[in-house]
């Protein structure tokens, strides 16, 4: 007959696995985004090392059901195994409903939470696929140690490039965060600009840099202390070494 657990039990088992169901496909396109993170970040290809990695967690989790049956089983103080003709023990059906559909609801929450800090957005994955396509490119006509040179070693180049402007704001009296987001979203939206113009960055430089203005000056600085040759020097350098590496 139908009573207030059976209610319930429709009710809570069709939010539980309608959570479940909602969720269950997420973990499929996020292994294949770190993937092409992980070749993004270190120009190496782990999909299989991914799709391992998510199996044996996928498993050893399952494998706890057992765990987390025996344990709910265990408050209710069930001292012999059920037959057919038992009637039900006092609490089992509070134990099935938390079982079969508060857990899953819960499960669902934390990925939601958990979702929150994901910051492989639909943006950056563009960002990372285009990268991922000039290393094939250049994969494809054997130069993957310039292009890993370039494209692997030149963050860190970068990231000195951004600390020495930061420096030299401070040094002109702006707070060193606010010094650092300046020269971040600079470096950012100047990149940016590169990509989506199809402009030779010469050309942009000489675009911001006005008749006997204050930038040319700057140039001009960077010029006479050999920028533009100490990071060419800085890309060959890393090359030799990728090459010697490669030889060991």
């Amino acid at each position: 007959s139908i009573n207030l657990y059976t209610i319930l039990f429709i009710a809570f088992f069709g939010i539980g696995y309608g959570a479940y169901y909602a969720t269950a496909d997420m973990p499929i396109p996020m292994v294949a985004d770190c993937s092409d993170y992980e070749t993004y970040r270190s120009g190496k290809y782990i999909p299989g090392i991914m799709g391992t990695l998510f199996s044996l967690v996928d498993k050893l989790v399952s494998s706890l059901s057992a765990t987390v049956v025996g344990i709910a089983v265990s408050f209710i103080g069930l001292e012999s195994l059920p037959t057919q003709y038992d009637p039900y023990t006092p609490g089992m059906n509070v134990v099935v409903i938390v079982l079969f559909c508060v857990i899953p609801m819960v499960a669902w929450a934390a990925t939601l939470i958990a979702m929150k800090g994901y910051a492989l957005t639909g943006e950056k994955m563009k960002e990372i696929q285009a990268v991922n396509a000039c290393r094939r490119d250049a994969v494809a006509e054997g130069m993957i140690d310039a292009a890993s040179c370039v494209s692997g070693c030149g963050p860190a180049w970068v990231y000195q490039f951004i600390e020495a402007l930061a420096d030299g704001g401070v040094a002109c009296g702006l707070p060193r965060a606010k010094a650092q987001e300046y020269a971040a979203q600079m470096v950012l939206g100047s990149a940016k600009l590169v990509l989506e113009s199809d402009k030779h960055p010469g050309a942009l430089k000489d675009a911001v840099c006005s008749p006997g203005g204050s930038t040319i000056q700057g140039v001009r600085v960077l010029e006479e202390h050999g920028l533009r040759g100490a990071v060419m020097d800085a890309v060959l350098a890393a090359y030799d070494k990728t090459k010697e590496m490669g030889k060991g």
